[in-house]
């Protein structure tokens, strides 16, 4: 097989390192957490709420982020959101206390926010045909993954060779040169169209988006408190003000009839619910490694690795299998896989664990993973014409962002309430209120109240605290398999054999630009080529 690669890809590297530094980010802070806990004495709901803050600020302004690159630049957007990304990662590994690591998490969210939308919809206008797109979007996933991967190594070994603040530094010298290099080698991409900034539109739709994550999130935290409802409402109404709003005006946000198309819808739903129950279900992943199974942060590392290589397998194999088999059979497929992964995973949880099944469980879930994210994904953005691109990557993203607060806050919130439940067989014995206190606050704060007791009493805190960790960790995972279950019955049920692009109105297209279109679609691409080299070998 030869693989002849297109010049194209030359300046599409710099907004797949922003997709790297993103997917690192999300990946160290996860392994970071029993570090955190430990040295700012975080309890495991200020813990949820380190990843929660970021989830508020990246989800509530994307679609006006994506809107904006779409008419502004995807260029400057991305430029901007590097830079950002970069200062506020600097900022977060300077934080001496919870609240402060809280904040400019949420300020990191805003930057990725800015730039995430911008690299997927640089891609889609790159590679405009469908099985180049589809392979582009497979890259696209594949580097996420190879984020993922890489995270935990550099994190781990910067954990225990320094400390968990080193592992925001690594994303400033990759956002310098993410900077650099778009700034002189990536060509400005916009929608050519005329259309009015949907300035009223995007407003309502920030506010609601940010008023919904808030209600979600609290409620994981705190339950249904007065904030709570009043931010679910108000959110309710807003998004009816919104969906009234659209209907009426000339410059809808998205194109008409977009809601009618099974090619967005299924896939939409089918992720959104997919990425709730992976948040939920897999939040405690690395507090099990670390602070059940006692591996160091790098070994941790270590072990996570293969499940994303194995997802980049997944990604990089899409174009192949849905040539094979079609849109709607890879998505079902691919999530009825990773459901009885995460079955086995859930079955080998335990402070003794079965290794097989932990294994087995993993590595098919990963593969199924890597398949049905790039296959979702390209039946999203193909959806959508290409100078809708940053708009659509964002609603994607908005999808997936509600889906991980939604698994984060109900599935965490089972998972601590049977913790909870669990350590509760220790009242009553030598433990004082606050050491018991603690005990209940997270896993971790098990582990510190063990180190001052005498070695017969730490033994049995520690027996109980992971018998009750394992249990809220292992029925998280059995209702998310149900949860990839129900995805999977939506896919094969809503989205069709092939990717249907949904209708655009005519638009004001200067001559210019136009003719810009036309030459950036005629230009034959990697992926195409890629795809019939591969066929042919």
């Amino acid at each position: 097989m030869t693989l002849r690669l297109d010049k194209r890809w030359i300046p599409m590297l710099f907004p797949l390192l922003g997709v790297g530094i993103i997917a690192v980010d999300n990946t160290v802070l996860d392994l970071a957490l029993p570090a955190i806990s430990r040295d700012l004495g975080a309890s495991t709901e200020e813990l949820q709420w380190a990843i929660n803050a970021y989830v508020l600020a990246f989800a509530g302004p994307l679609l006006a982020t994506g809107t904006l690159a779409d008419r502004w630049g995807r260029k400057r957007m991305l430029l901007i959101g590097a830079a950002l990304f970069g200062l506020t990662s600097l900022a977060a590994s300077l934080s001496t206390a919870t609240w402060m690591l809280i904040a400019f998490r949420g300020a990191q969210g805003l930057a990725g926010a800015i730039l995430l939308p911008a690299t997927l919809a640089l891609l889609r206008a790159t590679f405009v045909e469908s099985r180049e797109r589809t392979v582009a979007i497979g890259v696209w996933s594949a580097v996420y993954s190879l984020g993922a991967m890489l995270g935990p190594l550099i994190g781990g070994a910067l954990i225990d060779s320094y400390s968990w603040r080193a592992v925001f530094l690594i994303n400033v010298p990759v956002a310098v040169i993410m900077v650099v290099g778009t700034a002189l080698l990536v060509r400005e991409s916009r929608d050519p169209s005329t259309r009015a900034f949907p300035l009223q539109g995007l407003l309502i739709a920030v506010v609601a988006v940010v008023a919904l994550v808030y209600a979600i999130t609290a409620a994981g935290a705190h339950g249904l408190t007065t904030s709570v409802t009043i931010a679910a409402v108000a959110a309710v109404l807003l998004f009816a003000l919104l969906v009234w709003q659209q209907r009426r005006t000339k410059d809808p946000i998205l194109p008409p009839g977009l809601l009618r198309n099974r090619s967005f819808t299924g896939a939409s739903m089918a992720m959104a619910l997919t990425v709730f129950a992976l948040m939920g279900s897999l939040f405690f992943l690395s507090q099990y490694l670390q602070s059940v199974l006692l591996f160091s942060p790098l070994t941790a590392g270590l072990l996570l690795a293969p499940l994303a290589v194995l997802e980049i397998v997944g990604a990089l194999s899409a174009a192949r299998v849905i040539a094979w088999i079609g849109v709607k059979n890879t998505l079902g497929g691919s999530l009825v896989a990773s459901a009885a992964g995460l079955l086995l995973l859930a079955l080998g949880s335990a402070p003794d664990p079965g290794y097989v099944p932990l294994i087995v469980g993993a590595g098919i879930m990963s593969v199924g993973l890597g398949l049905a994210f790039t296959t979702a994904a390209d039946s999203i953005i193909g959806s959508l014409p290409v100078n809708r691109a940053g708009v659509g990557s964002a609603l994607d993203e908005t999808l997936q962002q509600f889906g991980a607060a939604l698994g984060v806050a109900i599935l965490g919130a089972v998972a601590n309430s049977l913790y909870r439940d669990g350590v509760e067989v220790l009242q009553g014995g030598t433990l004082d209120g606050a050491r018991l206190s603690q005990v209940q606050s997270s896993v971790q704060g098990a582990g510190i109240v063990a180190d001052s007791l005498p070695p017969a009493e730490e033994q049995a805190v520690l027996s109980v605290a992971w018998d009750a960790f394992c249990g809220g960790m292992s029925t998280a995972m059995v209702v998310g398999a149900v949860l990839l279950g129900v995805a999977a019955g939506l896919a094969f049920w809503l989205v069709p054999r092939t990717v249907q692009e949904t209708a655009e109105p005519a638009l004001d297209v200067g001559n210019g630009a136009a003719a810009d279109a036309t030459a950036d679609t005629r230009r034959g691409g990697v992926g195409e080529r890629v795809v019939q080299d591969a066929e042919g070998s």
